[in-house]
Formats: C-alpha cells, structure tokens, sequence
C-alpha cells in the first residue's frame, strides 16, 4: 500500500497494522479498499476537519464489537467519509461528511463488482402494441484507435492497450472457412463464395458453478478455473476465455473456428451469418447470469414457476473482467476490422432451427454494458432471425426473462407487420414465407457444414 502514498506521509506502522486488522472485519473488497484509502489519506487532516469523536476503550469485547458495528456503518454509508485514530490505548472513530453533494442517483450494475453513477436507468419497456425506435447512443462502426503488440514471450502477448494474453493453452481445430451468403438471397446461392475471413464476435458467460469472491476462496477460484479450462480446451469451445480475476487465455487459435455459436443467425448490411462458429470469434467470461430455479414447481406455463431457470439479482461477472474483455474486444476489432454492429451476445443470435425460436441459449441475455464497450445496445435493435427469417418466440422465453423482454423484439415485429402489409399478404403467411427460406438455407449450410454444432 506503501506506493499510494508519499513516504513522509504515512502513519507510524503500528498504526498501519490495526488500520488493516480493522480492516479485515469488512468483507466487502471494495468497501475495505475504500476504507483503507480513506483511513491513510486523512491521518494528517485530523485537525482539520469539523467532526465529531466516538472514544471506546478497548479492553471491553463488548465495546469492542460495538466500536466495529460502528466502524463497518461508517465505511458502508454513501456519502460518509471514515477513518481512524489511535492514541494511547483508545480508538477515535472521525466520521465527516462528504464533501462532494451527489447529484445523480446510485445505481449497482448487474455486471459490476463495483458501485457506478449514472443518470436514472429507465426500464426495459414491455411489448405493446405501439413500437417506438428507442434511443441509443451512436458509436462508430469501426474502430479508431490503435493497438500493436509491444511484448512476446513462449507463454504471453502483451499489447499496448495493457491486454495480456496467456498463450499456452492454445490448441487448434477446424481452419476457419464459412459460405457468403448475400443479404439480399431468398434461394441457397447455386455456387457459395466461402471465405475464412474473421466477420464478429460472440460475447458468451460460461454460466458455469462459481465460488464466492473473497480473499479466503482464492485457491478453490483459480483450482475451479484451471479445471473449467481444461473442459473447454476439450470440447474446443471458445477462442478466449476471461477468468474471474481478468486473465485473458486465447484457447482455439483465432484462424480456426471453435464450437462457441452452435445454431445462429446474425446479419450485418451486406451478410447472413448461419455458421458463427467459423464467422465469429468468441469470447467466454467466467462467470453466469442464471441460477436453478428451486421454486420449480412443473412444465406448465403460466403458473409463475415453471422455468428451470431465473434471472440472478447480480451477474457474477466482474469489472475486472469487463475491462478485460474490453481491451481484447478493441484489439481484435482493430486487427480484423470488425464493425461494431457485429459484436454481440449469444443470447441475440442463438435460435432454435426446428422450432424456429429464439432465444435457446441465454447467456448475456440482459445488461451486458454496451456503452463501456463502444457498442450500440444490442437488445434495442432488431434481431436478424425474425426480421430476416421470421422466428418467435414462447411463453417460456417470456417466462425465463421475468418480463424483461428486449425492446428489439417489439421492433422486429413491427417490421415484419410492414412488410407483410406492403405485400398485401397475412403476417401469418408472409412469416411462413420467411420461415421457408430460411428453412432453404439451413439445409444447404447442414450439408456443407463440417463444424460440430452445439444443441
């Protein structure tokens, strides 16, 4: 701790030495570096300060615990500054208030392991009959910025956006090779164009068990994490895979495809993209959204608890990894040139090819922070497979999202009730009509496909 600080200023280290044994009774990370920072910054500014003192003796445990009640309201508390003091055998606690008014509401990010500001966040609007194009921030659709490799050794890249890559574990699959397939086709083009070249990438959570994150479940964190790497080297699923301390290990070489899409749909302004395993490259966090519904009570929809699963109060996916997938996601995206309206979660491209459905697997399916990213929000924009194809989706879709229902869908619908307007057709049959060619090119990818495709 000793580099945040001038020499000449810090406390004597006895002082230091029961700042961190105090410290070690907050169990919040966050929280406890707050408070430590907090603690050594205003040694010098007691004085200063207009405050009230707490003086507890500390001979009584009952004090003693009273004093640590105290002390953990006190590094807790928004808008409260805290720290301590020591002088013969008595602790002072020095409470302040904030200098700094608050303005904007506090909010907790889902995918954050941290507190954020932000203005209000207004809910996701429920489908309705009256559709509206929501606002979204405008990000560029290629990158502007610059990254190079400033450093290679036999076991990491370093790179000059400060992402590490662990290259180790790296293993290879399938060359990347994958049919073009115009925007525009309604028929299986006669003779494909196929072409390796790297189109997206697909966001992922491994939606894997988790320990809890806390400095005693350190070794069982990175045990599990070797153990998890290991299974999806095997099955050779993901071309990155971000672990809950921020690591970055690139598994499936990026020239090759990796099982990571299974059946999906994505377009962009001149492309359909149904094989991602060899278009997209993908990235696997660590980390999950959902939990088993224990409240289970059957099948039957309607009923409130019929899913298997549920949306979790808060992503287990940390800032620390988010940054992380931030710094590969800008390198990658300067080094092939993706746009970014090709950079998207699991959830928006996964579907169901039989049932024609969206939504088979939910990774990502709610939050994921798209601005801190440079991207446009996904789950506000229309989804290619029921524009393009027709898909919908069901009652247990509705179901698992608890309501909240990607304003996107809305806005595909809506397109599709156009469409089939101005073909004086039935939006039943004019979706059958899509459903139909889609169907086309699905069998035709089938029989070309050599990749193994997920379920």
């Amino acid at each position: 701790m000793a580099e945040l600080f001038e020499p000449e200023k810090l406390p004597p280290k006895s002082y230091r030495l029961r700042i961190e044994k105090l410290a070690e009774q907050i169990t919040d990370p966050v929280q406890k570096l707050k408070f430590l920072n907090k603690a050594l910054a205003d040694y010098n500014r007691e004085k200063d300060q207009q405050i009230e003192f707490v003086e507890l003796p500390m001979g009584n445990g009952r004090r003693r615990t009273f004093f640590m009640v105290i002390l953990g309201l006190a590094a807790l508390a928004g808008g409260v500054g805290a720290f301590v003091a020591f002088s013969q055998g008595k602790i002072k606690l020095t409470i302040a208030r904030h200098f700094q008014t608050r303005t904007e509401q506090m909010v907790y990010h889902p995918m954050a392991d941290t507190t954020i500001e932000t203005a209000a966040i207004e809910p996701l609007p429920e489908k309705g009959p009256e559709v509206h194009q929501p606002e979204t921030a405008v990000f560029p659709e290629y990158p502007d910025t610059l990254v190079w490799m400033i450093e290679k050794t036999n076991e990491s890249e370093y790179y000059s956006n400060r992402l590490r890559i662990f290259t180790s574990q790296t293993i290879e699959n399938i060359p990347r090779n994958y049919q073009q397939i115009p925007l525009a086709a309604t028929d299986p083009p006669q003779t494909p164009g196929m072409t390796d070249k790297v189109a997206g990438i697909l966001f992922h959570a491994s939606e894997s068990d988790i320990y809890a994150f806390q400095p005693e479940m350190t070794q069982s964190i990175k045990e599990y994490s070797r153990l998890l790497i290991r299974y999806i080297r095997e099955k050779k699923a993901y071309h990155y895979f971000i672990d809950r301390f921020g690591q970055v290990y690139r598994l499936v070489r990026e020239d090759h495809a990796a099982f990571h899409a299974g059946n999906s749909i994505w377009t962009d302004t001149e492309s359909i993209y149904l094989d991602l395993n060899h278009a997209f490259i993908g990235i696997c966090f660590e980390g999950k959204d959902f939990k088993n519904n224990h409240r289970r009570k059957g099948r039957t929809n309607g009923n409130g608890n019929s899913t298997h699963i549920v949306p979790m109060d808060k992503s287990s996916i940390s800032e620390t990894q988010l940054r992380s997938g931030k710094e590969l996601t800008d390198w990658l995206r300067v080094k092939y040139g993706i746009p970014q309206g090709n950079c998207v979660p699991h959830c928006l491209v996964s579907v169901n090819p039989y049932d024609l459905l969206i939504g088979h697997h939910l990774d990502l399916s709610y939050d994921f922070p798209f601005d801190m990213f440079g991207l446009s929000n996904k789950y506000q924009e229309r989804i290619p497979a029921i524009t393009e194809f027709g898909f919908s989706y069901n009652n247990y879709f509705t179901e698992i999202m608890k309501g909240r229902i990607w304003p996107g869908i809305a806005l595909s619908e809506e397109d599709l009730k156009k469409r089939a307007d101005e073909r004086k057709m039935p939006l039943k049959e004019y979706r059958r009509l899509l459903n139909n060619q889609f169907k086309k090119l699905f069998e035709q990818q089938k029989g070309r496909n050599h990749t193994k495709i997920e379920s």
